[in-house]
């Protein structure tokens, strides 16, 4: 992941390019629910998908 802090995208079409920074187990699977059919071309669902893969939850 970059890293680097922005502001969630606003339209449907930039929203698969933003990556989100920092999650929550809540976060990510909802992430994964909501682009479930973009598969790992989508960044935040790449993002989501790391991020339960390593174990980072704490819940």
């Amino acid at each position: 992941m970059s890293g680097s802090i922005s502001a969630p995208p606003t339209s449907n079409a930039a929203a698969c390019s933003y990556e989100p920074s920092t999650l929550t187990y809540r976060q990510a699977r909802e992430i994964l629910r909501d682009h479930d059919v973009h598969g790992p071309q989508c960044r935040q669902w790449l993002a989501a998908a790391a991020y339960l893969s390593a174990g980072l939850d704490d819940e």
